[in-house]
């Protein structure tokens, strides 16, 4: 005779919850990034203010020094700049001082992103969002990521969208969030993702749609996308937040969210949210 004690759902249960306790463990972690991303935001903001400072004076300063430096060529014929000759310089610095006070404003506009991404506040959700603006802010962000990952990238934001309500803050989580997982999916950088905005105006809805080429999923994985913590990247230090969080910002916002994958095929994800009546 023998006595047999079934032990599975105790450890499926200690699974769970090792898996759970390695979630939250992640989202703390995250949640101090995001206080360390808003500090060092800040302290990039003040030297890239005075960099942009410098530079817009510079070009001021510069369309008068050529009417100057213009006369004495006329006087004294060809002389050189530096290394460069005034004749090229007259073209060539212009291009580069517009240039700088560009990249500086570029900077400027990643970090006010990233201090606005990083915000912990509460959500305003009566707010009109303008779609589009909401993804080209997300881009702003994920520029370096999109090149990391993809040589193809496509974009095309339908025209004269009209407005949704709720938070502009948590519609570009959304699309960063689903962005990320996208081309993390992807297995090389000749597969590409596409991310696109349309109207329909049958239904009153603005759906946003992202859409990539990457490993994608099987039925048993998509029957637990939206379960928080539940990840195939653990092993990686992920927990497949996004999808968790992206149903749930969705669902705040009156909208719906649907996945469409197959393995080896890619992943297709569908956002609808009701337009606001012009």
């Amino acid at each position: 005779m023998g006595i047999l004690e079934d032990i599975t759902e105790s450890k499926r249960a200690e699974e769970d919850y090792r898996k759970m306790l390695a979630g939250l463990q992640q989202t703390n972690k995250m949640a101090s990034l995001g206080i360390l991303a808003s500090g060092i935001a800040h302290e990039i903001n003040n030297p890239n203010n005075y960099i942009l400072s410098n530079a817009q004076f510079l070009s001021e300063i510069w369309s008068c020094v050529m009417i100057i430096l213009a006369d004495y060529a006329k006087e004294h014929g060809e002389f050189y700049v530096g290394k460069i000759s005034f004749s090229d310089s007259r073209d060539f610095m212009p291009k580069i001082l517009a240039g700088l006070i560009d990249g500086a404003h570029r900077i400027n506009e990643i970090v006010t992103n990233l201090k606005y991404f990083a915000r912990d506040e509460k959500p305003q959700y009566e707010n009109l969002v303008d779609v589009n603006k909401s993804i080209y802010q997300a881009f702003s962000m994920l520029h370096n990521e999109i090149a990391k990952y993809t040589d193809c990238f496509f974009c095309e934001l339908g025209k004269d969208l009209p407005f949704i309500r709720g938070s502009f803050q948590q519609i570009e989580q959304v699309v960063v969030n689903l962005v990320m997982n996208a081309l993390q999916a992807l297995p090389e950088l000749t597969c590409g993702i596409s991310v696109e905005t349309t109207f329909n105006d049958f239904q009153g809805q603005v759906i946003i749609k992202v859409r990539d080429e990457g490993t994608g999923m099987t039925e048993d994985v998509k029957k637990y996308i939206y379960d928080p913590f539940f990840t195939t990247k653990m092993d990686n230090g992920g927990t497949e937040l996004g999808f968790s969080i992206c149903f749930n910002i969705v669902k705040a916002h009156h909208g719906t969210i649907e996945c469409e994958s197959a393995l080896g095929e890619g992943t297709t994800v569908f956002l609808r949210f009701p337009a606001v009546d012009e």
